[in-house]
């Protein structure tokens, strides 16, 4: 499941998903970011920025399962919280 949206991120929140993810490359950092918080199309940014497609890819499936883990915790934290107001 896709946890994130082309065009629907803050660039703050791309940064702290980043960090966790750790992308060092600044080529990729740079493609993620036009991706998900500009909205750019896949093919624009691996062209713009001259990263390998396979490994953009790849790197945006890792954020998305770092964010998939984020959402386990929401729901998690939710569930126990209507469990304490009940």
């Amino acid at each position: 499941m896709n946890y994130l949206a082309p065009g629907a991120e803050s660039r703050e929140r791309v940064d702290l998903m980043l960090s966790q993810v750790r992308v060092q490359s600044v080529p990729m950092r740079n493609a993620l970011y036009e991706h998900l918080v500009h909205g750019a199309s896949e093919s624009d940014v691996v062209f713009r920025f001259e990263v390998d497609l396979s490994n953009f890819r790849r790197t945006l499936s890792r954020v998305n399962e770092f964010m998939a883990v984020v959402e386990k915790f929401k729901e998690m934290d939710w569930a126990h919280l209507r469990a304490r107001v009940a």
